[in-house]
């Protein structure tokens, strides 16, 4: 007669049990789902105003000054388990206002950005005290833009056939600026070259 062996059932319950306290105690981590900055003339939205360099995300930001007073908001997953948020200082800017938790569901500070004309790698850090007494510091990339300006009296130049030339045009963020490197033909008998 052949001897049949029965699992107690505490025992399934029991491994289904500490499976369960395991996932718990690897529990995701609050990730940062919103980002919103306002200046005074614009507000940029992260993930909605990113845009890839070199395959790393980066916030476009097109500010009117290089030194903006910003207001950032930020929204997390998961935002009941941050006991506190703050912006982890840096060289890009200067906080004028802690972030305080907002209605039980967002962050809200203010920041006095530096010179984001000169800013090699600008960032914003923001570091998390978690409930379990953890750390979490989240980043985000930024690519402040500044427009390229020509006076409107400069674009008047003309140029005749057969004529060369060299135009001079004062240009404000030049640093924005992309164009071919060597000869363009505009049309038949016409070429020109653009330098810095």
């Amino acid at each position: 007669m052949p001897l049949r062996l029965h699992k107690p059932f505490f025992s399934g319950a029991l491994v289904l049990a500490l499976c369960v306290l395991a996932l718990a105690g690897h529990a995701q981590q609050p990730v940062l789902e919103k980002l919103l900055v306002n200046t005074d003339t614009s507000t940029f939205t992260w993930p909605q105003q990113k845009i890839s360099i070199q395959g790393q995300e980066r916030l476009y930001l097109a500010p009117a000054t290089p030194t903006p007073l910003a207001e950032v908001t930020l929204y997390f997953s998961q935002p009941q388990r941050i006991l506190q948020a703050r912006f982890v200082p840096g060289p890009d800017y200067a906080v004028a206002d802690s972030l305080r938790f907002i209605n039980g569901s967002y962050f809200r500070g203010r920041l006095q950005f530096n010179n984001l004309k000169v800013a090699t790698f600008p960032r914003l850090v923001v570091n998390l005290l978690l409930q379990d007494s953890s750390q979490l510091t989240q980043e985000v990339l930024l690519y402040p833009y500044f427009a390229p300006v020509l006076p409107a009296d400069m674009l008047t130049a003309t140029l005749y056939q057969r004529e060369e030339r060299v135009v001079t045009w004062p240009v404000a963020n030049p640093q924005a600026l992309r164009w071919p490197t060597g000869w363009q033909i505009a049309q038949p008998g016409l070429s020109y070259k653009v330098m810095p």
